[in-house]
Formats: structure tokens, sequence, C-alpha cells
């Protein structure tokens, strides 16, 4: 899977929908996410040949599911073996290593996860986000 990348098309792959639904979530942190009222737009590079992709990436979605935030858009952008994606889909983004997850705030880069989370990926969305309001 390449390219740009909806949370249901991840979903399809039984082994992503399966460590999704298994995934130990922060409830604290998923509270104060769902009580988030600017727009936010988070954006995962990502391989689904990489081991912590394959750990955070269904991950990000458990937590979106359940924060259940309109205001937050998730957007996943899949890269092969040589971190490519088609279609410039990764032309405003820079990076090495994956997964990375960006935050924005109105079209600006606000913080970003490289790899692995500090606390948990809840707990780090939300420090970046509410830092940037």
């Amino acid at each position: 899977m390449l390219g740009k990348l909806t949370p249901e098309q991840l979903l399809t792959r039984e082994d992503l929908a399966q460590k999704a639904k298994q995934y130990q979530a922060d409830n604290e942190a998923i509270s104060q996410l769902s009580k988030i009222t600017d727009e936010i737009k988070i954006v995962q590079i990502t391989g689904l040949w990489c081991p912590d992709c394959i750990r955070d990436t269904p991950a990000l979605i458990a937590v979106l599911q359940r924060a259940a935030n309109a205001n937050i858009k998730l957007e996943f952008i899949g890269v092969d073996r040589a971190k490519k994606a088609p279609n410039d889909a990764l032309a405003d983004y820079q990076f090495e290593r994956i997964p990375t997850t960006i935050v924005m705030l109105n079209n600006q880069e606000v913080g970003r996860i490289v790899e692995k989370a500090q606390d948990s990926l809840e707990q780090d969305l939300f420090n970046i986000i509410k830092q940037a309001l």
C-alpha cells in the first residue's frame, strides 16, 4: 500500500485491524484528545514492511477512532523500502525515519513523533497539540 491512504484502507489488512482492536490506550490522553476544538491534521508516513510502523500505524488509528473528534483529521502516506511514494504524496514533507507522525495546526507543522513515542502515542500527540494551542 503506497501513497495517500485512509485508515479504512489500512484496516482492510487483517493484521492491522487486529492490532488496532487490541491496542491498550491511555484513556486519560484519549479523553483530552476528544476535547480539542481546533482543527488538527495528523499525517503519518509509514511503510507496511517496517516493524515500528506495523506497531504504530494501527495504534494511531485506534487512538483517533476512540477519541472520536471530528476536528482531528488523519492521513497516512505509505512508502516503499526506498522511502518513496507515488504521485508526489511526499512533496510537502521532509523525513528520514519511519514511522514519522506529523502534527499540523493551520497547515503548519507544530510537532512530530519519529519512530517511537516517548510516553505513549496518544499522550505525545496531546502534548504536541497542547503546546501548539
